[in-house]
């Protein structure tokens, strides 16, 4: 944002300098006027200033200095992204982009309460139509041993200066972005001690060295980080950094105590409270679609998303996936791969990948929350790469269950990877035969010309007679003829006359069979519609597809 000062009428620009004169900006004075306060006066006040057109800002680094700048001119400036641990943390630069903005509800004021969760703590002091869009683009998902302290030292730099020349929308801006990326760290399981966590007592010292406290109300960057350690005790109680503070700061260890006793309010006081065991939950259903991260026109390699599950659970879920729509560039082979990873308590991450050319432009799966203390449902994940390394057009392995049912469980079968020739035809299909109460055989088949490379299945068991759960297949084959290849087809499935009662079910629903034509793109989706307890209608939709085949579970 710099500009050379020759190259401007020395009358109309005055030169800004940062600390220890490292380095220099030029602005137009009616760009400082209208700004700020500090800088009307000073330039128009007749002080020295005026005469020689320079503001010195010499307690402030260079860097920081250029982002008022920056923000002067263009109402934004830049800041650095988190230092990563990994690559991986960066192949999903746009996972929380749908992350949903904060509700800026009125809290209680009562002393009484307990602490107010980290997202409400700005009540009042963000603007209910702040835009929090671009930033989230910025910011990576989350890893715990990423390097934070940069991201929000410059932000929290930038508020101060902002603070201190009456540069409210800039200030605002500022906190903003810390609160975000305070968001983004604060709601991780207590056990975890994260270095974005342990960092940020470097924050707390910086913002009680260079904010003042306010009078009637506590300071907002002040509140937002003794908020956060009041979060985060239990990870930062052990740091020299945070006895040294809460010593040498009155004004810190004052606005952090009342917060520390609005937590303890929250804690039980009996063990008959924490005793009476939740009830344990049934599975849940979800679905994910690539759309959700980036426009089908931009097709990336990998894509991925952090999932909060809608409980914190006592020990990570199971999370069986199937994919249901694929839309696939027919100038490679078909690669896709859909899978979770990052399982904890309270989320996981949803992943749909390609790789080498492959062009996916757009893809969708369906997930299964399974509680570790579900003792009716198994389900596991096989590939045909653990029997063979590359083409073979049968394969077949025999799948032993953790636990014997006491009979012969229903078993479902879904796609879950495929790595197929692009063009000798595109076939293939997952099933199961020869299920006991111990064991079943899972079979991945292509036939024809098609050359499958790879493919990987999931598939899910459960007690045959189950209350509140129906399984089943449908097939385009069921309704029509695989000649001539159709776009739409359409039909209907029903469940056994009282398994959901009243209930209308959730449906996991997925591919198991593909006898798609190479000539064009591979795209086809499965969904449903019109659900019932009694039952639903399906519908199979591609560019020419011959057939195609999904299975699906209904839980109430």
């Amino acid at each position: 944002m710099s500009v050379p000062f020759s190259r401007l009428a020395s009358s109309e620009v005055f030169e800004l300098t940062a600390q220890s004169g490292e380095k220099r900006f030029y602005v137009h004075k009616d760009v400082l006027i209208a700004q700020s306060e500090p800088f009307k006066n000073a330039i128009t006040g007749g002080w020295s200033e005026t005469t020689e057109r320079k503001l010195s800002l010499d307690e402030w680094d260079s860097e920081t200095v250029g982002r008022l700048v920056e923000f002067l001119y263009t109402g934004d400036y830049q800041y650095p992204t988190p230092i990563h641990s990994s690559e991986r943390a960066g192949s999903a630069a746009a996972g929380l982009l749908s992350a949903p903005r904060s509700k800026w509800e009125n809290a209680s004021s009562s002393p009484n309460r307990p602490l107010t969760p980290l997202d409400r703590c700005l009540d009042g002091y963000l603007s209910e139509d702040t835009d929090d869009g671009a930033d989230w683009a910025k910011l990576m998902p989350f890893n715990a041993q990423d390097d934070y302290k940069d991201a929000i030292l410059s932000n929290a730099k930038v508020y101060c200066l902002a603070q201190y020349k009456s540069i409210s929308t800039l200030r605002e801006l500022a906190l903003k972005r810390i609160f975000l990326l305070l968001l983004k760290i604060d709601p991780l399981p207590r056990h975890n001690e994260s270095n974005a966590v342990l960092n940020s007592l470097d924050l707390v010292n910086y913002v009680y060295s260079n904010t003042d406290s306010l009078v009637s109300s506590e300071e907002p960057l002040r509140k937002l980080v003794s908020q956060f350690t009041a979060h985060n005790l239990e990870s930062l109680q052990q740091r020299e950094e945070l006895t040294h503070l809460m010593s040498s700061c009155s004004d810190f260890l004052s606005e952090l105590i009342p917060k520390i006793c609005r937590r303890l309010i929250s804690i039980p006081k009996s063990p008959e409270v924490v005793s009476i065991p939740d009830p344990v939950p049934s599975p849940t259903i979800g679905y994910f679609t690539t759309d959700e991260v980036h426009h089908w026109t931009d097709p990336w390699r990998r894509t991925s998303k952090i999932i909060p599950f809608r409980i914190t659970y006592p020990t990570p879920p199971g999370l069986p996936v199937g994919i249901n729509k694929m839309n696939i560039s027919n100038s490679d082979n078909i690669r896709i791969n859909a899978y979770v990873d990052h399982t904890g308590r309270d989320r996981f991450t949803i992943n749909i990948d390609s790789w080498l050319n492959t062009k996916l432009y757009t893809a969708g799966c369906t997930w299964m929350e399974i509680p570790g203390t579900d003792q009716n449902f198994q389900f596991g994940r096989y590939s045909t790469t653990q029997d063979h390394p590359n083409h073979q057009t049968r394969t077949s392995r025999i799948i032993t269950f953790s636990r014997a049912y006491a009979a012969p469980p229903a078993v479902v079968v879904v796609l879950t990877s495929l790595d197929i020739h692009l063009v000798r035809g595109w076939r293939v299909r997952t099933y199961v035969t020869n299920v006991t109460a111990v064991s079943f055989v899972i079979h991945i088949d292509s036939w024809d010309t098609t050359i499958l490379y790879s493919a990987a299945a999931t598939w899910i068991a459960y007690p045959v007679g189950m209350p509140g759960v129906a399984s089943g297949r449908f097939d385009t084959r069921h309704v029509r003829p695989l000649h001539p290849p159709q776009e739409n087809t359409a039909g209907h499935v029903g469940f056994d006359q009282g398994v959901f009662g009243a209930t209308t079910p959730n449906v996991f629903v997925a591919f198991d069979s593909l006898d798609v034509d190479c000539g064009e793109n591979m795209r086809v989706s499965v969904g449903f519609s019109n659900k019932t307890a009694a039952g639903m209608n399906w519908s199979i939709t591609g560019r020419n597809v011959y057939s195609a085949g999904a299975a699906y579970i209904a839980l109430a």
